[in-house]
């Protein structure tokens, strides 16, 4: 969710090079020609996912990849750089009226019948509380789950963050981290091994 593009920045794309099948889903407009150029065998939408089905404001700026339906995190974009140091500005391009949908509703209507979810990774720039919400998380059971916490400094604050009490409160725990995003399991699927913790199936 927040899929950008097929290559670029993508935390999916290796899979796909070894045989995996997912459902790619962004936002941006003519975001899914790529897909369907570079992905064809995946499933590509080119949907808004949110907490419930409304009209949003989507904030496009010449560098898609920081794209967002929040105004506050689109307002702190347009203020970056504004220091003596630096001459730098992100450029703000059309804002768009998108209809949202739920994420469970996606799944339902796109995930083939019998068909898990392995691997859920979701970046969409300050928006992730609502697109977590927007799953039924007793159906949908991805056993690793990458979210982007750019707010997290370090991991002294792990605590405080509501994605990480969210997840938990849902059988998942913050298993590493890159700068940018937190990498959940479920815990079911942790174990001990003289290595260290290992998902199951890799055990």
């Amino acid at each position: 969710v927040g899929a950008h593009h097929p290559q670029c920045f993508s935390n999916t794309y290796v899979f796909y090079l070894k045989g995996w099948r997912g459902i790619n889903i962004d936002a941006m407009p003519g975001s899914m020609a790529e897909f369907e150029r570079i992905r064809p065998r995946d499933i590509n939408l080119e949907v808004a996912v949110s907490d419930r089905p409304e009209k949003l404001t989507y904030f496009q700026f010449a560098t898609p990849g920081i794209n967002t339906f929040s105004r506050e995190i689109m307002e702190q974009r347009l203020d970056y750089g504004d220091g003596p140091a630096s001459d730098f500005k992100y450029e703000l391009v059309a804002p768009a009226e998108i209809a949202t949908r739920r994420l469970d509703a996606i799944l339902e209507e796109r995930l083939p019948a019998g068909q898990g979810v392995d691997f859920l990774n979701i970046d969409v720039e300050g928006f992730e509380m609502a697109v977590l919400n927007s799953c039924d998380w007793s159906k949908f059971r991805p056993t690793v789950v990458l979210i982007e916490e750019s707010s997290l400094l370090t991991l002294e604050n792990l605590a405080a963050s509501p994605i990480v009490s969210f997840m938990s409160e849902r059988g998942y725990a913050p298993f590493c981290r890159t700068p940018l995003t937190l990498i959940f399991v479920e815990r079911s699927q942790i174990v001990a091994t003289p290595q260290g913790p290992r998902l199951r199936a890799i055990a």
